[in-house]
């Protein structure tokens, strides 16, 4: 059976919590996509417990008609492959769902764990990334294994199934090696300063380097933030990424 027998119009609720009561019957004119932190939180709001997705900013985007979907994958998944294929099933219900063109955008996002599966989905699928928006992502999960000993055994679970060597699985599930494989898409990145997981000095690495290559990045640097935190507008910001993308 294909993966639409499994996850399909009729059951998404099992695997997504949305804003859809907000929109009515109204038929969303764009998605954006919420990836969750470790433990299956996220700094922008939703998580796994919620079936209904609504606060301040999930208020928002249904007045402008985008759907939030808060994909409830594995807490220490990282965006392996296998969060990529039920992300991909997630996005083919959705279609089901609302009749939607292959045209229709998703913009990815998250925070911490989250924004690198924004990264990583918005290079793997085949649907239509509009955008990404990533808050302290981890960007070189291959060092931060041998850097931050706590995080070391979610990413081993992340990639122990691949029938590679463990370095090239870290690899496919860090942005720091996959960069040449970005869309070119808008991108929305927030880097914390004072960010005691993922050093802001890798972030600033790999920005610089995205724009070498011609991405349009808008990346808000936040000098004394801890991980996660929000500031200077930054938040704001970000929301009104996710509703440009969507056009």
């Amino acid at each position: 059976m294909k993966d639409s027998a499994f996850v399909r119009a009729g059951n998404l609720s099992r695997f997504v919590n949305t804003n859809g009561r907000l929109l009515g019957d109204r038929i969303p004119r764009g998605a954006v996509l919420e990836f969750p932190g470790l433990g299956g939180g996220s700094c922008l709001g939703g998580h796994m417990d919620n079936a209904f997705y609504e606060t301040e900013y999930t208020r928002r985007l249904a007045e402008e008609g985008i759907l939030a979907v808060y994909c409830c994958l594995g807490p220490w998944s990282w965006m392996n492959r296998g969060a990529v294929r039920m992300t991909e099933a997630v996005c083919g219900a959705l279609t089901e769902a609302y009749g939607l063109s292959p045209s229709f955008p998703f913009v990815a996002s998250g925070g911490s764990m989250g924004g690198t599966g924004a990264l990583i989905w918005s290079l793997s699928t085949r649907f239509h990334a509009a955008g990404c928006a990533a808050a302290c992502p981890g960007i070189d999960l291959l060092n931060h294994f041998f850097s931050d000993p706590p995080h070391a055994r979610s990413l081993l679970d992340a990639v122990a199934s691949y029938d590679v060597p463990m370095e090239e699985g870290l690899k496919s599930i860090s942005p720091q090696y996959r960069l040449d494989e970005l869309p070119q898409i808008p991108y929305f990145i927030v880097g914390d300063g004072a960010d005691e997981c993922f050093p802001i000095a890798t972030t600033d690495s790999f920005v610089a380097r995205m724009r070498d290559r011609g991405l349009s990045v808008d990346y808000r640097r936040l000098p004394d933030a801890r991980h996660g935190e929000f500031g200077d507008g930054s938040r704001e910001a970000l929301t009104e990424f996710v509703i440009r993308c969507v056009g």
